[in-house]
């Protein structure tokens, strides 16, 4: 599959396009499917890990599905080194760390600027640990391509 990717760059772009599409989407609190409108209350949390240590509190518009958020967070920033890899073919791993977490920190000031969703600390860092899990596997990818193949003689 990688070399199919390494074959087309437009595939790559269309992916990557894409995928920053949708992130800036879900800034603006766009859904594209109803499903995963559970999210209604606005304002902000500042309250560090209030959503996992609560769970299944419904006092102060705490989601029951604070865990589920906060796994499709770390799921959907995961993806967010491979779409900037594809625009950006040589961007070095630390680039990009870094590029995840002011991006996570960037979204959830414009959802609070903007009252379209909920600015949370704890999506800053869900996002985050997703940005770096998702460099950790192409820092990998990128070892594995470097080495040379065995020869056997």
């Amino acid at each position: 599959m990688g070399k199919i990717l390494d074959d087309h760059n437009l595939l790559k772009r269309i992916f990557g396009i894409g995928y920053f599409l949708m992130l800036f989407f879900a800034v603006l609190g766009i859904r594209l499917f109803p499903v995963f409108n559970f999210r209604v209350s606005h304002g902000y949390n500042l309250d560090l890990l209030k959503s996992v240590s609560d769970f299944g509190n419904t006092k102060d518009n705490i989601s029951l599905l604070s865990r589920f958020d906060w796994c499709m967070n770390i799921i959907m920033f995961f993806f967010f080194p491979f779409a900037l890899r594809a625009l950006v073919p040589g961007a070095r791993i630390y680039k990009i760390i870094v590029l995840a977490i002011f991006s996570s920190i960037c979204i959830e000031l414009m959802q609070y600027i903007l009252d379209v969703g909920l600015a949370d600390i704890n999506d800053v860092i869900a996002n985050s640990i997703g940005g770096v899990l998702g460099s950790m596997v192409i820092s990998v990818f990128d070892k594995f391509r470097k080495r040379q193949p065995i020869k056997l003689t």
